[in-house]
């Protein structure tokens, strides 16, 4: 979850813009340090745009994380001003917005209410952390383990008949014994879907097990699947996370594609079972759903009194696939003027490229923005009122503070009449506990209330004007319509 947003999305806009305005922008070349281990730490650092690896001189050249765009460094040593415990290398040429300590306290002496909600929030970022690397747990999870009884010991037998199944899967392809191997292909995808059904009823959100039972069933899911998992080539990117979270511009384009990857044969076909999950398959779906949706604004500007373009945003574009979906139809693509936000400068190299490789008729402008700059003023973005901002996969990543905030920013910049429409994950996901404990790829889910709710809240002062689902009913989307100025 993006820590930006965990810090900010208590204050308003303004204490927002003052916050960032004491920072100054630092860019990194690749390799160059950010911190070094064991040296005092001055200031906190939120990354912009780029990626950095963490490192610790006991284990070398081998980051101990990855941290991307979103992510907040040198909090620690605000709280307790010691020397760096790791050293912050960019991992690629990188931009950080730098913020002195010492401004920071400044700026909370004048603020003492929004201070302490501050220090609290960063204590929670430092709990999400330390039980994120060190594995807080650890020590209660194998007492609760010994246990072979009860839904700990169902869980166990579940991912050891599993296991079995791939390794009697692995001995048919070495042993090239295809009707064995026929057998089994036809079986194991339905195996993994239940595997991780039984996993979201044991430790999903709704398990009725204590928090210790829950903890101990994730923990022992992602160590028995992890060999595995290690195989495959979108599963693992989404767990590794190499552009600093799951859900970058080429694990979704991965998605979309549907070509499963990986190490051998095993590999291949149990990456294959992780894109059959219903989350996956959802993310495909949106797709489709967001393509209809700028079709129908491109076809009500075409009949309005005089025809016209329709101006159209997205936010975290990423690849951007639903985009070209309607390129692809010539007599719209004319009609469409369409911008595309993303903080990842690969993202939009890689949509770029595509954009260049094919002719069209539309309107393209690719912009690298922070959205969180934008949402709090800090940076603005300069386009005529719009017809349709939307969002495919950002908001499950921010809390509500912030959530509210850039539906804020949304609404100034659509027309009167235009619409917003932003997705998110719903919590009836059946993968949820699949994404969150063995991937690590954890999320705000969202049901139709909360939607209302935020919109409610927002500078829309309104519900949703209605509720869109994909065919998997696991990623909704909030549409609300701007009312008169």
């Amino acid at each position: 979850m993006n820590n930006w947003a965990t810090l900010i999305g208590s204050m308003s806009a303004e204490q927002g813009r003052r916050l960032l305005a004491i920072g100054t922008e630092k860019n990194l070349e690749a390799g160059l340090v950010l911190l070094e281990e064991a040296r005092p730490v001055q200031a906190m650092y939120f990354i912009v745009d780029g990626l950095f690896h963490v490192r610790t001189a006991q284990l070398g050249e081998e980051p101990v994380a990855v941290l991307g765009s979103g992510e907040v460094i040198g909090e620690m040593s605000f709280l307790d001003p010691h020397e760096a415990s790791a050293s912050v290398v960019a991992a690629e040429d990188s931009r950080v917005l730098v913020l002195p300590h010492h401004k920071i306290r400044d700026f909370l002496d004048t603020e003492p209410r929004l201070a302490t909600e501050f220090y609290r929030r960063l204590g929670i970022l430092e709990v999400r952390r330390l039980r994120r690397t060190m594995g807080h747990l650890e020590r209660r999870i194998r007492d609760a383990a010994e246990s072979e009884a009860g839904p700990v010991g169902q869980a166990r037998t579940m991912l050891d008949a599993f296991k079995d199944l791939l390794l009697d899967y692995d001995k048919a392809l070495t042993n090239r014994d295809e009707s064995t191997r026929g057998a089994l292909e036809a079986r194991l995808p339905s195996e993994f879907a239940r595997l991780t059904a039984a996993l979201n009823d044991l430790a999903g959100q709704a398990s009725p097990l204590s928090e210790l039972q829950r903890q101990t069933i994730a923990h022992l899911a992602q160590r028995e699947l992890m060999p595995f998992l290690q195989q495959t080539e979108v599963a693992r990117r989404m767990y590794t996370k190499p552009r600093g979270y799951a859900g970058d511009f080429y694990t979704i384009q991965l998605i979309y594609e549907n070509k499963p990857g990986g190490t051998g044969v095993l590999g291949r076909f149990l990456d294959n079972c992780f894109l059959q999950e219903p989350a996956a398959q959802a993310v495909c779906n949106r797709r489709g759903l967001l393509a209809e949706q700028i079709q129908h604004e491109i076809r009500s500007s075409q009949a309005s009194t005089p025809p016209r373009s329709a101006r159209i945003t997205s936010l975290a574009c990423g690849p951007a696939r639903e985009i070209f979906d309607v390129l692809e139809q010539s007599s719209l693509a004319d009609r469409l003027d369409a911008t595309l936000v993303d903080m990842d400068a690969k993202a939009l190299a890689f949509v770029r490229e595509r954009l260049e490789s094919r002719p069209h008729g539309a309107r393209v402008d690719l912009v690298q923005e922070n959205l969180i700059y934008l949402a709090v003023g800090r940076s603005k973005l300069e386009i005529p009122p719009q017809d349709l901002i939307y969002s495919i996969g950002l908001i499950d990543y921010f809390g509500d503070d912030l959530v509210i905030k850039l539906l804020d920013w949304t609404w100034s910049l659509l027309r009167p009449g235009g619409r917003a429409i932003f997705g998110n994950f719903h919590p009836s996901n059946p993968t949820r506990a699949l994404m969150d404990y063995v991937l690590e790829w954890r999320l705000y889910h969202r049901d139709e209330d909360d939607m209302n709710r935020l919109f409610q809240a927002s500078r829309f002062g309104r519900p949703c004007t209605r509720i869109l689902f994909e065919d998997q009913r696991i990623n909704l989307f909030a549409e609300c319509v701007r009312g008169p100025s």
